[in-house]
């Protein structure tokens, strides 16, 4: 059965700080750490094992936003929130399309790498990457 309920990203976006940036990609993970709680109290007498348990701990989201470079947009401070880190961390949304937003929180930008290729009709590209830092929601 095809997807009736699918987004296609056409409008996906990020917000940074308020201000909506325009990108060509983004991806990111949501990663749990999980704690072993195996003990005594796991073993089964019947089969001699003691089989492994854990609980659930910290969270956070990391990925990348890709986009042009651009002068006339936030893309032209890119540089700045890697260079002023004592700024951060800035308030981060991540959007599926222009009403379905996935992530909402702070983050920290580790770094950023630009792509500029000549010859060719092109635009220098950016990479820019990312880590939560405090709480956050996913929807």
């Amino acid at each position: 059965m095809a997807a009736t309920q699918g987004k296609t990203g056409k409008a996906g976006n990020l917000t940074i700080g308020g201000v909506v940036v325009p990108i060509t990609n983004w991806k990111a993970k949501f990663d749990v750490a999980f704690a072993d709680s195996t003990d005594s109290g796991n073993y089964q007498s019947g089969t001699a094992t003691l089989p492994r348990s854990q609980l659930s701990g910290d969270e956070a989201v990391e990925g990348s936003i890709e986009g042009y470079y651009d002068t006339a947009t936030t893309s032209a401070n890119i540089t700045s929130l890697i260079k002023a880190p004592a700024s951060g961390p800035y308030a981060v949304v991540l959007k599926f399309d222009a009403s379905t937003t996935w992530f909402n929180g702070n983050c920290d930008f580790t770094d950023v790498e630009f792509t500029v290729q000549v010859p060719g009709a092109t635009m220098v590209g950016y990479t820019l990457n990312f880590k939560s830092n405090g709480v956050f929601t996913l929807t």
